[in-house]
């Protein structure tokens, strides 16, 4: 027997738990491995749900940000001339009127944009998406 309670297995039988059934039994929040001391607490799914659902509130948002810039040429040509001019302020004015409840970060180059649009709930810098939008190959 090893020493965390488990017999070896033997060739072609199957591995034989010496320890109470009841140990092996956690609740369906609660996953723990009894063979070994977990230094880290049992798994809170909350938060990381909450994230998800802020996360998927950020994603349409997103979505009709980028569904202007494909569908409206002007405003596809001013967000690239800013971007190309370094002007700052001006993409993100332009980005911010196309999308709510969402902070953004933008950097670009000569070839491309890359914004970072955040969420947060809650005071929990949760989410954070970037999308990278290029315009020379």
């Amino acid at each position: 027997m090893k020493r965390n309670g488990t017999k070896r297995a033997q060739k072609g039988k199957p591995l034989i738990h010496s320890k109470p059934q009841s140990l092996m039994m956690q609740s369906k929040r609660e996953c723990r491995s009894w063979s070994r001391p977990d230094p880290y607490p049992p798994v809170q799914s909350d938060t990381f749900s909450t994230s998800a659902t802020t996360s998927l509130v950020l994603i349409e948002q997103i979505g009709k940000f980028l569904a202007h810039v494909r569908d409206s040429k002007p405003y596809a040509a001013q967000l690239m001339d800013a971007a190309q001019r370094g002007n700052t302020p001006e993409v993100e004015r332009l980005i911010l009127s196309q999308v709510q409840q969402v902070k953004v970060e933008p950097a670009f180059t000569p070839d491309a944009i890359r914004i970072t649009f955040k969420r947060s709930r809650n005071d929990l810098q949760c989410c954070k998406v970037d999308v990278l939008l290029q315009w020379n190959p």
